[in-house]
């Protein structure tokens, strides 16, 4: 959506949707302890770092994600210190949707043990 619109803007073309192929495997899931997920999950680096909540185009990949059997989102510490995890459970809860999500986070001198995570 909005990140093909400006790279095609930028590069002068028009901007044209992908296609959506049916991917073998696309509805292959994988244990992770007590979780089935699927084997391919959503990467959420690029969310909008400006918003918590009500993002229209956030919550059309999240809408077609779950639509695909994709419901395994990863984010990280990194990625805005908690905006990422905020906008994902925002905007799964405004579609309707549950999932998984997964937050990858390092060591600093502020978390002292466990229960600062």
């Amino acid at each position: 959506g909005h990140a093909l619109r400006l790279v095609c803007r930028a590069a002068g073309a028009t901007p044209k949707a992908p296609p959506v192929l049916a991917q073998p495997g696309l509805e292959d899931r994988v244990q992770l302890g007590t979780l089935s997920i699927p084997a391919l999950g959503v990467g959420t680096l690029n969310w909008p770092l400006d918003k918590d909540a009500d993002d229209p185009d956030t919550e059309d990949v999240v809408r077609r994600s779950l639509a695909l059997g994709v419901d395994f989102f990863d984010t990280a510490e990194a990625y805005g210190f908690g905006k990422c995890e905020r906008l994902t459970s925002a905007s799964l809860a405004k579609v309707g949707g549950s999932g998984q999500v997964a937050t990858k986070f390092g060591p600093v001198p502020w978390r002292g043990d466990p229960d600062d995570v």
